[in-house]
């Protein structure tokens, strides 16, 4: 039996409870706050839980969560606790690293920069997409797209300057797609000055595979990137990937052979190479085909295989 931990709002736990495999919990706040009170509260809640349902694993994703983790080993030491690292900075609490029974990095790039104490122990298991079908996409113009939420940490702002020297040289239709394009977003009040003129700033999309109808899909992250869902999905849909050198994106865009990667925020080289792929449609038929060649690393039969492995050591 599995139980995934989320937020009552969240679109996750809609998906989960319509799909009736999984149970859902919604009582255990995950605060990024280290407020004593909700700490304590949340190890309760999560005690009690997993002493009722009998659980053996606790895998924890994001500090919030793996703090609580963490402590709940230290009440239950019978639980096997299993710690995923997403984002390639080092882990500050090395207690938390010998306390976990596991360090699992989603890839090398993690590993490399876990630092002591678990650095050695690191198993990369990657992330993961199922696969679909890419529906049909709009004749005649070429589609550029950034599938990101509307954050400081994506660069959406170097995206969207790149696109405005580009409509200078060519005819195209882009987009930004992702959550956060409301009018108390700093993000996106920046971004609007844009809009009209070169990039429709859209919502959230429930439908992946209409994402990926584009030509190049465009990812402009500055800060912290682990392994890129909208990477590895863009994988599986055979799209070519332009974007910044940050984290473990290049793992997953191999610089010309699945897409191209630039230094962040140079603006003129990430207009360029996308101006490349409209120049060259040869190019982007052959990054297609690598594209395909890389979906094995990224089934998600190979990573429940490898997490069953971690569970069952």
């Amino acid at each position: 039996k599995v139980w995934v931990a989320c937020f009552p709002k969240s679109h996750v736990r809609a998906r989960l409870e319509k799909s009736g495999k999984v149970g859902v919990i919604t009582h255990i706040s995950m605060s990024s706050s280290a407020n004593p009170w909700r700490i304590f509260r949340d190890l309760f809640r999560l005690v009690v839980f997993v002493k009722r349902e009998k659980i053996d694993v606790v895998n924890s994703h994001s500090s919030p969560d793996s703090r609580l983790a963490m402590l709940l080993k230290l009440v239950v030491p019978r639980v096997k606790f299993v710690r995923t690292r997403h984002v390639p900075v080092p882990i500050k609490s090395k207690l938390q690293c010998k306390i976990a029974d596991e360090i699992v990095a989603v890839s090398f790039a993690v590993k490399k920069r876990l630092g002591f104490p678990c650095g050695e122990e690191a198993i990369v298991v990657y992330d993961a997409f199922g696969g679909g079908t890419k529906s049909n996409r709009e004749k005649g113009k070429f589609i550029i797209r950034n599938i990101s939420r509307y954050a400081e940490v994506k660069g959406l702002v170097f995206f969207a300057e790149a696109l405005s020297r580009l409509k200078r040289i060519l005819d195209f239709k882009a987009d930004i797609v992702g959550r956060g394009n409301v009018e108390d977003n700093p993000v996106y009040r920046r971004l609007k000055k844009y809009s009209s003129k070169v990039v429709e700033l859209r919502g959230y999309v429930e439908k992946i595979n209409e994402l990926y109808n584009a030509d190049v899909v465009c990812l402009t992250s500055v800060g912290s990137e682990g392994s890129s869902r909208v990477a590895i999905e863009a994988v599986h849909f055979r799209v070519p990937v332009v974007c910044h050198d940050v984290g473990a994106l290049y793992e997953i865009v191999r610089n010309g052979k699945t897409g191209f990667v630039v230094l962040p925020g140079e603006v003129e080289a990430l207009k360029d190479r996308i101006l490349f792929l409209w120049r060259h449609p040869a190019i982007r038929k052959r990054l297609s085909v690598n594209a395909s060649r890389l979906k094995s690393l990224f089934s998600t039969g190979r990573l429940v295989e490898q997490y069953l492995r971690v569970y069952e050591s």
